[in-house]
């Protein structure tokens, strides 16, 4: 998830709050599984006509079907947090917020794979063998939604105190625990919680802040 946003803060309040705003896009699987069942069953039996010995032809057939929704993402991002008030480079921030999106492209693929293996052993005219069978279908769907509940928390490093231009350049680490909430119309919804964890950088337009 790639995000881009904008930060506001009043000057006349030092220890008030930064309201922020951003537009988030990105993409992934959002939802994976997948089904196997293996069969084993006999399809022939020889018996030695002198002596009796039965010899056995088995057959094991395996089936798995897997499948992946993948989507790409827009969100919109909003949250307050608040920084420690400190000289020092390293600000420790914390607040909360909130995020809603819906996606732009989804797409579900279903793989079917089959594989079927002949065991005739001391038999000189069966052979063992393999054959394969592999189909894929493609179903592209409605628009998803999510929205989300979150706290972030993280360290904010100011590059510089002394350069006129890295003095307004900060690295920040910030994480969110969040609860999320997912609706893939043709599959369903579901509510998950979670810790998301990002970088990036910031340009302060108030070195100060």
């Amino acid at each position: 998830m790639l995000m881009l946003g904008l930060g506001f803060k009043s000057n006349h309040r030092k220890n008030g709050p930064t309201y922020r705003l951003g537009l988030g896009y990105g993409n992934g699987t959002g939802m994976e599984g997948q089904y196997t069942r293996d069969n084993k069953f006999r399809i022939d039996t020889f018996t030695s006509s002198r002596t009796g010995q039965k010899i056995y032809i088995d057959s094991s057939v395996s089936e798995t079907y897997s499948f992946d929704h993948f989507a790409s993402l827009l969100k919109l991002d909003i949250s307050v947090v608040w920084r420690t008030s400190t000289n020092r480079k390293m600000k420790l921030f914390a607040g909360i917020g909130c995020l809603a999106g819906t996606s732009l492209y989804a797409v579900t693929t279903i793989e079917y794979y089959k594989s079927s293996y002949v065991n005739a052993p001391f038999i000189a005219n069966y052979n063992r063998y393999h054959t394969n069978l592999h189909t894929t279908e493609t179903y592209h769907q409605k628009n998803q939604t999510s929205a989300a509940i979150y706290c972030p928390f993280g360290l904010d490093y100011q590059i510089s105190k002394k350069s006129r231009f890295w003095k307004t350049l900060n690295i920040f680490m910030e994480s969110r625990v969040q609860i999320f909430y997912k609706n893939i119309p043709e599959l369903g919804h579901s509510i998950r919680s979670g810790i998301q964890i990002g970088f990036g950088i910031r340009k302060s337009f108030n070195p100060k802040i």
